[in-house]
């Protein structure tokens, strides 16, 4: 499985979780208090594993590439991170005569997996032994990721994405040797 099914693997995942909350919270098994708490939980845990899964990744891809050894680059959710998304949870509220809901949480955690995950691999390659990096386009790539696509960007550079990008950063190569690049 390939670093962005991966990725889209743990969107699902977390919006799987999100719209059995939902549903429990419908079937009255969990309190109006205890959805939003639980909702947060679920995407704060979920873009903590899409973070340690980026460095990791990293870490292997470049382990292949260069043929030593890479340590991943810790990148841990940032202080008030709980804060920040359990407000935005907060502020829209479930109903029982609607899906908004649901939609606009999965929509959160989505965008929360996504965006940690390409924050992770941006600090992974930012300290990385690389030449710098190229966006992979996700096979529904907007207008806006296909005028993104295409130079290699140094290794510092911070990927431009927008709300649900799942382009993914490639880190690039040169061998010297053969003067050759390997993504």
């Amino acid at each position: 499985m390939s670093y962005a099914e991966t990725l889209d693997k743990l969107v699902q995942e977390a919006e799987d979780a999100i719209e059995a909350l939902y549903l429990a919270w419908l079937a009255g098994e969990v309190s109006d208090g205890m959805v939003t708490a639980l909702a947060t939980a679920t995407i704060v845990r979920s873009a903590s594993k899409a973070s340690s899964f980026a460095a990791v990744a990293l870490s292997a891809n470049l382990t292949t590439l260069t043929g030593s050894a890479v340590a991943p680059v810790p990148a841990p959710l940032p202080q008030g991170y709980v804060f920040q998304v359990q407000t935005s949870v907060q502020s829209f509220i479930p109903t029982r005569d609607g899906r908004g809901w649901v939609e606009t949480t999965q929509s959160v955690a989505r965008e929360e997996v996504l965006r940690t995950a390409t924050e992770a691999r941006g600090k992974g390659l930012a300290k990385a032994p690389v030449d710098g990096w190229t966006r992979q386009l996700s096979p529904a790539a907007c207008p806006a990721c296909r005028k993104w696509h295409g130079p290699t960007l140094p290794r510092t550079a911070r990927m431009a994405r927008h709300k649900g990008c799942s382009c993914v950063q490639v880190p690039v190569i040169t061998n010297p040797k053969e003067n050759t690049s390997v993504r």
